[in-house]
């Protein structure tokens, strides 16, 4: 039986390298004769390693027994439990049956965002974002921590926007994850006060897109805008009644698409105003809410704003 047990001990101390001797002879003693491996394999039953990503480093989990090894066949250096990694490798251990078991670490390095750019428009809709990160994949946010993603990608379409509102980039690379990143999308705020004419009691919001002219305009109830009056123009866009209960006329000064987007930005139908239907039409079945009625007529945005209360 001892000569069996020291031949196996041999054989075992070729495959495996620095096993100790010791340790068998030991168990031998002690009458044991189911003797284990207990230098640098593990014995009994371990919760195995397997692959793993983390970011930035790894801390290698304790065994039962035994030691990590960086080359198979229980060469290399031996690498003991608690151990730090900090670069992405495959490590080898042995299970209580001796059989060599191995697991890849791979380690993520924490992501920056580099360049980000703000946007900008002169009056309601959506702007354009950038940033970009020097490693892994951009996330949109309109919060600063948690909320669920807008989007992803360096670029990022903000959705209708009627005021300046700051949302949040963040960069992803694998298990690491970046601090936020402010970025702001600017709508110019409306100039008001001027009235049309002398003697008129209303006036139209101007939202210019072109030019750089500066708008001039007044408001009714905030809710009709009206172009600029550098432009010597008299387009209006006027909703009857506003509020209302979901049923409302949509009058213009001129024919075109007009589309009406929900508070959120989303498109909820596009209207055709024409002078066959005498510049007006019918809007129903709006729900409770705000929205936006967007027409643009010679590269003026004309936007009326409608409160829908049921």
């Amino acid at each position: 039986m001892m000569r069996k047990l020291h031949t196996q001990l041999l054989q075992k101390k070729a495959v495996m390298g620095k096993f100790s001797l010791l340790m068998f002879a030991a168990l031998l003693s002690s009458g044991k004769a189911k003797a284990q491996w207990n230098d640098a394999p593990p014995s009994g039953k371990i919760a195995a390693p397997s692959n793993v990503r983390a970011c930035g480093s790894y801390k290698l989990p304790a065994l039962p027994e035994g030691n990590y090894f960086l080359c198979p066949g229980g060469n290399g250096r031996v690498l003991t439990p608690g151990h730090v990694i900090t670069e992405t490798q495959t490590l080898y251990y042995y299970d209580e049956s001796m059989r060599e078991k191995s697991f890849t670490i791979t380690i993520d390095s924490m992501p920056a965002i580099n360049f980000h750019l703000h946007g900008s428009r002169n009056s309601p809709g959506t702007v354009w974002l950038q940033a970009t990160p020097d490693a892994g994949k951009i996330y949109w946010y309109d919060v600063p921590e948690r909320g669920a993603a807008l989007g992803t990608g360096t670029g990022f379409t903000t959705p209708f926007i009627a005021q300046t509102t700051t949302y949040f980039a963040q960069a992803v690379n694998g298990s690491c994850v970046s601090e936020r990143t402010p970025v702001r999308a600017m709508v110019a705020p409306l100039v008001s006060g001027h009235q049309q004419g002398k003697g008129k009691k209303d006036g139209h919001i101007c939202a210019p897109i072109c030019n750089n002219h500066a708008a001039r305009s007044v408001m009714k109830e905030e809710t009709a805008l009206h172009v600029n009056e550098s432009l010597q123009s008299d387009f209006s866009l006027e909703a009857f009644p506003n509020p209302n209960t979901g049923d409302f006329m949509l009058i213009a000064s001129h024919e075109g698409e007009y589309k009406i987007f929900g508070e959120q930005g989303k498109l909820i139908k596009t209207v055709q105003i024409t002078k066959e239907n005498e510049l007006k039409i019918r809007v129903d079945g709006l729900k409770s809410g705000v929205y936006f009625v967007v027409g643009n007529i010679h590269n003026q945005t004309i936007i009326n704003k409608v409160m829908v209360i049921q």
